[in-house]
């Protein structure tokens, strides 16, 4: 392509990206796609959406399909026009995107390698002869992001005063969620068949494969057990501990050579689920070194399988993907090129795609929302009845002391790559072994440095946002601003991307995030009476999902499981609320019209529903209910709905419906009290 032809792409690119209304000419909502059969009194995400649903199909590279999955779409063609074009006078943080990306496209070299380059590694494992190698060899693997017992991370301890990079160590070191080990013993037998596959194409004969795999499922349905439940809460799992305490109390395990090489002496180090560890000591005093080494091995191979030669890839795709999620079709070379420099290089891919893509306007009106919602919550919290005022006053703090990052990381938060090295002709997995290198050794450089509020934790290249309750922050990925969660209809806009900015709100003080207080200590603010009150209408909420069941295709079904997802469903419901109540203060100066028969107020909810478009595989589902803290999506629509009263009036809902909860139960708890003529 010639310069002029690529420079007219690139501006062409561009101006397609910005989100200002009149790139949103005719992108609101789809009115073809309900479905006027049904009754939103009855069933209110099949009115707004059912005839779409009904004309989408599952498609074979991706276990769900919906709106998420849409614009999750729309975001990887731009990345990938960005790969396949690069600019000229690329500085050098940009190439190592682009050797990323050309190492991963390059299959001839993948395959004549396969797993070879991992030989080093194998070959200490093999050799290993005492529990103390094993734990030395344990340590080089986690220091190349190879999960094995545990995991570790950073972040900015709740229990103490300071905002320093502070250790923190959990559970890890399985293949798939503790659920399927314990209760799906035909999953537990298709992850037997991908282990012994693996070990197969490492060498071993299928004897000695099968005699592994044995040895290695007995140890991880062990760790699987060991664990707390998905739905246990946060104050009973975490905990903070010096790192000498740490190891004293785990005596069986080395872990002192762990704290030499990532200099924990002396330091605070944060638990998730201690008493995991305290077993991890039985598992390892009953575990001889042939089991440990079989372990280890399997474990690399697993986690870097995806960056070795085809029939690797096929294995791991097979079982990960097709097994656990139901895909029935592998990426192009192409978008597997792209899934991988995305989950390894996120930050300097996410500045390129800035320099292309960036709507300053959109991130603006954005920013604008983020606070109309903010203010709302401060006049939600001044007005409870219920709520002592002592914490009143604190909840209002929190609000104004909660900062937002949209889009993108500030201009200080952006990571630094100049000290990693990569050789394009170089394959794939020694590039990614190379930046596991780096990325840790900055791990490690990085603890007990202050940590900025405004450092970026999300991802940037995906459709999604998070709250972090250590920072009493939250962010808006880049991908999720655009169509549908931004729309030329501010209605459609405000029951979309106002949700969703209102969900993350309402995690600060959902069950777990009410935990910690304006600065992110987990400091109790609530008097014990709050605390009665609060717990009260958390129980209406748990109630009312435990008694969902979800279907399958074959007949079968599955109740949901209302502690695990009422994290969640809390934040749904408030979020919901809060951002159609500072919609209504938005209407008071920029009046609506009716469109297409329905009014603003309609049209909120409808956005809503349009956001939430979702269908998924039986395995995906199946996987969500067991482990994900979200409610499938058409509950998080009809479920937080039926408790609305804004949403009976603005449809004219009748008592007795299945839209609306009867007034004698329904939940008017801290972010449920509502006024229904605002």
């Amino acid at each position: 392509m010639d310069l002029l032809k690529k420079l007219h792409k690139i501006i062409l690119l561009s101006i397609l990206s910005l989100f200002v209304s009149t790139a949103f000419a005719n992108q609101a909502f789809d009115y073809q796609g309900m479905d006027l059969t049904q009754n939103p009194a009855n069933d209110f995400y099949q009115y707004a959406i059912g005839n779409k649903l009904q004309h989408v199909d599952l498609p074979s590279d991706k276990p769900f399909t919906g709106s998420v999955q849409d614009m999750e779409v729309n975001l990887d063609n731009r990345l990938v026009e960005i790969l396949r074009n690069p600019k000229l006078n690329l500085n050098y943080e940009e190439e190592l995107v682009y050797s990323l990306f050309e190492s991963s496209l390059n299959k001839d070299l993948r395959n004549k390698e396969s797993y070879h380059a991992l030989d080093p590694l194998l070959n200490k494992i093999k050799i290993a002869k005492t529990k103390d190698q094993i734990v030395d060899l344990i340590v080089q693997l986690q220091t190349l992001n190879y999960l094995v017992f545990f995991g570790c991370n950073s972040g900015i301890s709740p229990f103490s005063n300071d905002n320093i990079e502070t250790f923190f160590i959990g559970p890890a070191g399985t293949a798939m969620d503790q659920t399927y080990y314990l209760e799906s013993p035909e999953v537990v037998s298709e992850l037997k068949k991908y282990y012994k596959n693996l070990y197969m194409l490492i060498g071993y004969d299928s004897k000695r494969a099968e005699l592994a795999t044995n040895k290695v499922i007995a140890i991880e349905t062990k760790l699987a057990a060991m664990r707390l439940p998905h739905n246990s809460p946060l104050d009973e799992t975490l905990s903070s501990s010096t790192w000498e305490a740490f190891v004293s109390t785990n005596p069986s395990f080395s872990f002192q050579l762990f704290g030499e090489k990532y200099k924990l002496q002396n330091q605070e180090i944060l638990i998730f689920d201690k008493a995991y560890f305290e077993k991890l000591n039985n598992l390892w005093n009953e575990s001889n070194v042939d089991e440990l080494r079989e372990y280890l091995t399997i474990r690399l191979i697993d986690q870097a399988a995806v960056y070795l030669s085809d029939n690797f890839t096929k294995a791991q795709f097979n079982f990960h993907e097709r097994i656990l999620e139901g895909i029935t079709q592998q990426d192009d070379t192409e978008h597997e090129a792209l899934k991988t420099v995305k989950q390894n290089f996120d930050m300097p891919l996410g500045r390129l795609y800035k320099e292309f893509h960036l709507n300053t306007k959109v991130i603006s009106d954005t920013k604008q929302m983020v606070t109309a919602i903010k203010n709302q919550a401060k006049i939600k919290f001044n007005s409870l009845t219920w709520m002592s005022n002592s914490a009143k006053q604190e909840a209002i703090k929190k609000i104004d002391n909660m900062d937002s990052y949209i889009g993108f990381p500030d201009d200080n938060s952006w990571e630094d790559y100049s000290e990693l090295e990569l050789n394009k002709k170089s394959s794939l997995i020694r590039n990614i072994l190379n930046i596991n290198s780096f990325l840790n050794q900055k791990f490690i450089d990085n603890l007990g440095k202050e940590k900025l509020r405004s450092d970026w934790d999300e991802e940037i290249l995906t459709v999604d946002g998070s709250y972090d309750v250590s920072k009493n922050t939250f962010q808006l990925s880049a991908g999720l601003l655009q169509f549908p969660a931004i729309t030329d209809d501010p209605a459609i806009t405000w029951g979309a991307l106002g949700w969703f900015i209102g969900h993350e709100i309402t995690h600060a003080f959902d069950d777990q995030g009410r935990l910690f207080d304006k600065d992110g200590k987990m400091v109790d603010w609530w008097t014990e009476q709050d605390v009665k009150n609060y717990n009260k209408h958390a129980e209406i909420i748990k109630n009312q999902f435990d008694n969902f069941t979800v279907k399958f295709s074959d007949g079968s079904e599955q109740k949901v499981n209302g502690s695990l997802t009422l994290t969640e469903n809390i934040a749904d419901l408030g979020g919901l609320i809060l951002a159609f109540e500072a919609f209504q203060v938005y209407l008071k100066d920029h009046p609506l019209p009716i469109i297409n028969g329905y009014t603003p107020e309609q049209r909120f909810f409808l956005g809503l529903a349009q956001f939430l478009m979702y269908k998924v595989s039986d395995e995906y589902l199946k996987a969500i209910l067991s482990s994900d803290g979200h409610s499938p999506w058409d509950l998080r629509v009809n479920a937080p709905l039926s408790q609305m009263l804004y949403f009976r009036n603005a449809f004219d809902i009748p008592e007795g419906s299945s839209m609306a909860t009867p007034i004698d139960s329904l939940d008017k708890s801290w972010m449920w009290e509502q006024k229904p003529n605002l």
